[in-house]
C-alpha cells in the first residue's frame, strides 16, 4: 500500500498538467467506481464568493439534527484528505489510500491517452465514492465556474449559487452574463435552484437557465430576506423567523446564512428535518477557518480569504462595520491572474497601511511582478514570516492587522501561526 505522502507527491507533480475544463475525464475515473455520483443525495453549490460559509452552515445544521453528512470542498487548510469530510472528520488515510490505489489502472490509462486527469478531478472520484453507503446527505462545492466544473456530474436534490462576480475570467469569460451562464449550468432538470444576492445581468442569465430546466427559482430578497432592525438580525422564509446572533452583525456571513437556510428549508419536502432552534444553533456556534477569522486577540490578526473584488470589497465593509475605532493594518498577496492591482488600490485606500507580499505558489504574484504595478503608498516585503513575527511582539491594541487574498497565501499563514 502506497503512503499518503507518496500520493501528495503524485498530486502536486500532476499540477504541471494545468486545469482542464470538462467533464469526460471525470466520467471515465467515476465509470471504475461504478458510477457513485449516482447513488448519491447531494445538495450542489456554486458561486464566485460565499461557498464556504454556505456549505459550512448547511453542514452544522445538518449534523445538529443528527445526518451523516458528507462534504466536498477546496481548497483545504488540512492537506489532501482535508476535502474530503465525513461527521466533520477528513477521511481516514487507509480509505484515502485504498480508494486511489482502486483508480491508479484508468489514470494511467487515460495519461497513456493524453488526457491526463487532474489532481481535482481525482479527488472528486474518490470523495464520491468515499460517500456512498455512508451518508444521508451530501454537499458539494464547485471548483470552478459550474457547467464545465468537475463535480458537475451529480444530480442534485437542490442547487444553490451564491453570488456570481468577476473571478477566472480566463475561462468563464470577461462578462457578468458569461460567468452566470457557467454558474447556472449546474441547475438540473427539475430540481430547485436558490440564489444569492446578485446583479439584474446574473439573476436574468440564471433565471433563464431555470425556466429552460423547469427548476423552480428561489432568489434573495422575494423568496426569503434578511432584515437587520437596531435590536435584532433575522432571516424571513415565510412564516419562519430565525434569529442570527448579533455578534455577525455587519459581515458578509449574513446574506450566506440566509441562503443556507432556505436551501435546507427546501428539503423538508425531501425528508429533510429543518427546525428554526437548529438553524439559530449552528449560526450562534458559526465559525469558517480563513474567512473572516479573528486568529489572535492581543495583537488582534484577521484572516480572510477575499481573493477577487467583490471579496475585497465585502471585506473592508466587514471591518468598516465591527472595527471602527482600529487602525488597519494590511498584509496581502494573490494570484498574478487576479485583479491583483485593483485589490490592492482598493484596499490601500480603505486602510491605514498596506504591506504586499509573494508565497509559495505556481500562480502566485512574484515580487518582481509585483514591483511593474508602480503602487503608490504601498509596502512591499519579500518574506512575509517576518512581518507575522513582528506582529507576535506587537500589543498595540488600536491596530488591527488583516491579512488577506488567495486562500492558498491564507492556508499557508495560518498553518505558520497555528503550528
Amino acid at each position: 500500500m502506497k503512503s499518503i505522502k507518496t500520493i501528495e507527491t503524485f498530486f502536486i507533480e500532476r499540477k504541471k498538467f494545468g486545469i482542464k475544463p470538462g467533464l469526460d475525464r471525470m466520467y471515465r475515473l467515476l465509470e471504475a467506481f461504478d458510477r457513485p455520483e449516482k447513488k448519491l443525495r447531494v445538495i450542489h453549490v456554486a458561486g464566485t464568493n460565499g461557498k464556504g460559509s454556505t456549505v459550512t452552515l448547511m453542514q452544522n445544521i445538518l449534523r445538529l439534527e443528527n445526518y451523516r453528512v458528507g462534504v466536498f470542498s477546496s481548497p483545504s487548510f488540512t492537506g489532501i484528505r482535508g476535502h474530503i469530510i465525513w461527521n466533520d472528520r477528513p477521511i481516514p488515510e487507509t480509505h484515502f489510500v485504498a480508494l486511489f490505489e482502486a483508480l491508479e489502472k484508468t489514470i494511467e490509462q487515460l495519461d497513456r491517452e493524453g488526457n491526463h486527469p487532474t489532481p481535482f478531478e481525482i479527488l472528486t472520484a474518490i470523495a464520491f465514492r468515499y460517500f456512498v453507503g455512508r451518508t444521508d446527505i451530501v454537499i458539494i462545492e464547485a471548483g470552478m465556474g459550474g457547467r464545465e466544473d468537475t463535480t458537475n456530474v451529480v444530480e442534485p436534490l437542490l442547487s444553490i449559487i451564491t453570488t456570481v462576480a468577476m473571478d477566472h475570467m480566463q475561462f468563464l469569460g470577461n462578462t457578468i452574463e458569461s460567468i452566470a451562464f457557467h454558474k447556472a449550468g449546474i441547475i438540473k432538470r427539475g430540481h430547485p435552484v436558490v440564489i444569492g444576492n446578485m446583479s439584474t445581468k446574473a439573476s436574468d442569465v440564471i433565471k433563464e437557465e431555470a425556466m429552460k430546466q423547469e427548476a423552480a427559482l428561489y432568489t434573495f430578497g422575494k423568496d426569503y430576506t434578511l432584515e437587520e432592525t437596531d435590536t435584532e438580525i433575522c432571516i424571513q422564509i415565510e412564516n419562519e423567523r430565525i434569529n442570527i446572533d448579533p455578534s455577525f452583525t455587519g459581515t458578509y456571513h449574513l446574506q450566506n446564512f440566509a441562503v443556507a437556510c432556505m436551501g435546507l428549508y427546501l428539503l423538508q419536502k425531501d425528508g429533510i428535518k429543518f427546525h428554526r432552534k437548529t438553524a439559530e444553533e449552528a449560526i450562534r456556534t458559526f465559525q469558517l477557518q480563513g474567512r473572516l477569522e479573528l486568529i489572535s486577540k492581543n495583537p488582534a490578526i484577521l484572516l480572510d480569504s477575499a481573493h477577487n473584488m467583490a471579496g475585497v470589497e465585502a471585506l473592508t465593509h466587514a471591518i468598516k462595520e465591527k472595527y471602527q475605532k482600529k487602525k488597519i493594518h494590511c498584509l496581502f498577496a494573490g494570484f498574478r491572474d487576479k485583479a491583483v492591482h485593483e485589490m490592492i488600490e482598493f484596499l490601500a485606500n480603505n486602510c491605514d497601511e498596506m504591506t504586499v507580499t509573494s508565497f509559495d505558489h505556481e500562480r502566485a504574484m512574484s515580487m518582481e511582478e509585483l514591483y511593474t504595478l508602480e503602487l503608490q503608498g504601498v509596502h512591499f516585503l519579500s518574506d512575509w514570516h517576518l512581518y507575522l513575527d513582528t506582529l507576535n511582539k506587537d500589543k498595540d491594541s488600536e491596530i488591527l492587522y488583516i491579512i488577506t487574498g488567495s486562500m492558498h497565501f491564507i492556508m499557508q499563514v495560518r498553518d505558520y501561526l497555528c503550528t
